[in-house]
């Protein structure tokens, strides 16, 4: 509801939480000032409630704007420099959201030469949350996998409220790439049945990812998934067991961390740097191992086996 208040009621709507006089232009000799305050019964205007309506397009890339933006992609795809490559991602970002299209284009050519690191730079500066489903639907037909795995992983990073009805049909895509971000981004949320999804990944990229992974899932809420991960430390073949043991480190809870005790027995030393691993990060919220040394292996097991 706007209204005019005039000066005398100034120091009303002062005290009311009302902004007015210089702050927005008025001078003490003004007449009266236009505010928005709430309604009579203590609701905000309805205008101001109505949730913003999704951008159907880009905003628009003028010519001279456009030779910037293509310079910068020249920049980033044949760059010799590393100097030459931050000044081509700089002058797009100065560009800001009218390049996007353009960047999304050149995905392609820039997968090629291995160079799309600096385009998702760009992108992770110009394009907003609020604009992923417009990014995803300017996409062409014949786009990279590159970039759609991109898209799909600031989907899963993102606070939209349409991010899970968005991720959970790939789930099943055919890039893995693609499914493993759709499948972090659920998990996430707390949805249990996309743990299935991480846990074959982590059994074909641990050893050489296992930084991304925890860093991927560092903060996550861990009580309704630990439920579901806790069984997996039943199975029987190896393979399995280190996978179960990997993924309690990430969503197990301190509550079901006795079930890691017949681990720290184990012949194989995979498995017990893997329960000792599960237990610092879960039990004592500390950093897991690296490389430890025999040693320190069985020492450190001999020191849980107490404290479970």
């Amino acid at each position: 509801m706007i209204v005019c208040l005039p000066l005398l009621m100034l120091w009303v709507a002062t005290h009311a939480g009302v902004t007015v006089p210089e702050a927005h232009g008025l001078s003490h000799g003004s007449m009266g000032v236009m505010v928005v305050v709430p309604g009579a019964d203590g609701t905000q205007d309805p205008e101001a409630e109505k949730p913003k309506p999704e951008k159907k397009r880009f905003a628009r890339l003028t010519s001279p704007n456009k030779k910037i933006v293509q310079s910068g992609l020249r920049a980033i795809e044949k760059g010799e420099e590393e100097e030459d490559i931050e000044e081509g991602v700089a002058k797009i970002i100065a560009i800001g959201e009218s390049a996007i299209p353009m960047c999304l284009d050149a995905s392609t050519r820039l997968e090629k030469v291995e160079r799309t690191d600096p385009l998702w730079h760009v992108l992770d500066a110009i394009l907003l949350g609020e604009d992923l489903a417009l990014a995803w639907k300017s996409l062409k037909k014949k786009a990279p996998s590159s970039v759609k795995v991109y898209l799909t992983r600031r989907y899963a990073d993102s606070t939209r409220k349409d991010a899970a009805k968005f991720l959970e049909p790939l789930l099943e895509s055919e890039d893995s790439a693609m499914a493993y971000q759709a499948a972090r981004g659920l998990v996430l949320r707390g949805n249990t049945k996309a743990l299935a999804k991480i846990e074959v990944e982590v059994r074909s990229r641990w050893l050489k990812e296992s930084a991304t992974f925890r860093a991927d899932f560092a903060g996550v809420d861990r009580t309704r998934l630990s439920e579901v991960v806790t069984p997996y430390l039943n199975r029987a073949r190896l393979k399995e067991k280190l996978a179960a043991l990997r993924m309690f480190e990430m969503f197990g809870i301190e509550e079901h961390a006795p079930m890691l005790a017949p681990f720290l027995s184990e012949s194989d030393t995979s498995l017990r740097l893997a329960a000792i691993n599960a237990c610092r990060v879960v039990v004592a919220g500390e950093k897991p191992l690296d490389r430890p040394s025999m040693t320190e292996i069985i020492e450190r097991a001999e020191a849980w086996k107490s404290k479970l």
